[in-house]
């Protein structure tokens, strides 16, 4: 199994944003959203949503 690496712009759900980088046991998908359980830049686990399912602020500026 490859891990895959990645160092990937993060937002606040109060819009502001900050980089973070981690690893995914396998190729994440272009042009999807993920949740992360993050503490600072370190994550601890991710999941993969909808753009619906962002916070108000963070869609309207993507």
């Amino acid at each position: 199994m490859a891990i895959t690496f990645y160092r990937q712009p993060a937002y606040r759900a109060d819009g502001s944003h900050y980089e973070v980088v981690f690893q995914a046991p396998r190729a994440l998908k272009p042009n999807h959203y993920l949740k992360l359980d993050a503490k600072g830049r370190f994550v601890n686990s991710w999941t993969v949503v909808s753009k619906s399912e962002l916070p108000v602020k963070l869609q309207s500026s993507l």
